[in-house]
């Protein structure tokens, strides 16, 4: 489609190339902050991780915080 189009609008693989590559940025920024975070290890630290990650995410915010 792209390369169909490419033949009468030059400028249109460009522009998808590039709107793609912004898209990605935008995304980028979604992702949650993990400086600071312990790393889970094992498969039994993500299923405790995941009943209650706020206790964990205090837990080692206080951790990093004193170091």
């Amino acid at each position: 489609l792209v390369l169909q189009f490419g033949n009468k609008l030059s400028w249109l693989p460009f522009f998808i190339f590039g709107c793609l590559g912004l898209g990605q940025v935008i995304t980028c920024f979604l992702l949650p902050e993990t400086l600071g975070q312990k790393m889970l290890g094992t498969i039994e630290e993500a299923e405790e991780f995941y009943k209650n990650p706020k206790a964990e995410k205090r837990e080692s915010y206080m951790i990093a915080r004193k170091q």
